[in-house]
């Protein structure tokens, strides 16, 4: 991974096509949520959103796209004035009831500063990133044994 790519990883103790099919449940409900209504959830759906900053100090306009769907990997590209985020979800089946999920996020900036900006910051914010991601994972987690119940 690059300086520029924040990245966690998460073995999950679920089959690989049970979390996918968590992540892209997920996933299309947030662009509903954002008023996704365009049809079927698949490779290029869109939506207009506003993202808080890195530091939830002001709200940046911005749209979302769901750039890549497969069975392996679920990739969103956010653009906004400074320029794009890239969130990926690369899953790999390490046995038929384990996952090993790894979800990154890479950061482009149209001004050369505002990248050198974001890699410093990026080591601090690290921090704070992994505890996040480590939340998501558990809750995603935690929703494909719901599934599984028939509970969700």
């Amino acid at each position: 991974m690059n300086v520029d790519t924040l990245s966690y990883n998460y073995q999950m103790n679920v089959g690989k096509s049970q979390i996918y099919e968590v992540i892209h449940e997920e996933q299309q409900r947030y662009f509903q949520s954002n008023g996704f209504s365009n049809g079927e959830f698949q490779e290029g759906a869109e939506i207009p959103l506003t993202m808080p900053s890195k530091l939830g100090t002001t709200k940046i306009p911005a749209i979302m796209r769901l750039s890549k769907l497969t069975q392996d990997e679920i990739e969103l590209i956010t653009f906004y004035n400074k320029g794009e985020i890239i969130q990926r979800y690369v899953l790999d089946a390490r046995s038929s009831s384990k996952t090993q999920v790894t979800y990154s996020e890479r950061n482009f900036f149209h001004q050369a500063r505002n990248q050198y900006s974001f890699i410093f910051l990026a080591l601090l914010y690290k921090f704070f990133y992994n505890r996040g991601m480590k939340k998501r994972m558990v809750y995603l987690e935690k929703q494909c044994r719901k599934k599984e119940e028939g509970v969700a």
